[in-house]
C-alpha cells in the first residue's frame, strides 16, 4: 500500500512539473501525419503543423521522427499509451508523447512516436530510453479510429489530443454511400 501511495504521489508531482513551465494554457490536437492545431482559452484555432527531422532527444538515434513545436514551454518527459482493453506494458505499447526542450533555444517540442506498421510519419517505433511518467489507455477500437488523450484539466491546464489511427471503412460502411449515389444518378436521369 505504501508503494502505491508513493507511485501516485510521484505521478502527481511529475504531472504538475510538466505543466508548471507553461505560462499560457493551450489545447493541442494533432495526428500521426503532421497535421496539428492549438487553441488557447478565448482564441480560435491556430494551425501548428508538425515536421520530420532527426530525433533531437536521442530516443531513436539517427532516425527521422515526427515533431511538433509547442506554443508554450512545458516540462520534459514521456507519456505512454497502450492498446484499448490491454495491459499497460511494453507488449501493448501503441503510442508515446515525448515532451522535449531544446537546450539551444527556449522551445518545447512534442515528439510523436507510434508503433511500426502504417506509412504514417509517426510510425517510427519507440524510443530506446522510454521512461513514462504515466501509462494511459487509448480510446477507440483496434482497427478503427483511436485517440491518445492526455488532459491535465483544460481549460485550466493543457490538453493534448493525438489521433493515432483512423479506421478504413469496410464494405458495410460503403453501402449507404453507394445507395445515395445510385439515387442521385436515378434522379438526374428523370430531369
Amino acid at each position: 500500500m505504501k508503494t502505491r501511495r508513493y507511485a501516485i504521489a510521484l505521478a502527481v508531482g511529475a504531472l504538475t512539473s510538466m505543466s508548471a513551465l507553461s505560462s499560457a494554457v493551450f489545447r493541442f490536437q494533432f495526428d500521426e501525419n503532421g497535421n496539428g492545431r492549438y487553441e488557447m482559452p478565448g482564441t480560435g484555432w491556430i494551425t501548428n503543423n508538425g515536421f520530420v527531422g532527426i530525433d533531437p532527444s536521442g530516443g531513436l538515434p539517427n532516425t527521422n521522427v515526427l515533431m511538433y513545436k509547442l506554443p508554450e514551454a512545458v516540462g520534459a518527459g514521456d507519456i505512454a499509451f497502450y492498446e484499448n482493453g490491454k495491459s499497460p506494458t511494453v507488449d501493448y505499447l501503441s503510442d508515446v508523447f515525448r515532451f522535449w526542450n531544446s537546450a539551444v533555444a527556449a522551445e518545447s517540442y512534442l515528439i510523436f512516436y507510434s508503433d511500426i506498421g502504417d506509412p504514417d510519419l509517426a510510425d517510427t517505433g519507440f524510443p530506446h530510453d522510454l521512461n513514462p511518467y504515466i501509462w494511459i489507455e487509448e480510446s477507440g477500437v483496434e482497427g478503427g479510429t483511436q485517440w491518445c488523450v492526455w488532459d491535465l484539466g483544460y481549460p485550466n491546464n493543457n490538453r493534448y489530443e493525438g489521433l493515432s489511427d483512423v479506421g478504413v471503412p469496410g464494405p458495410a460502411a460503403a453501402l449507404p454511400m453507394l445507395v445515395g449515389l445510385a439515387a442521385i444518378a436515378k434522379r438526374r436521369r428523370k430531369v
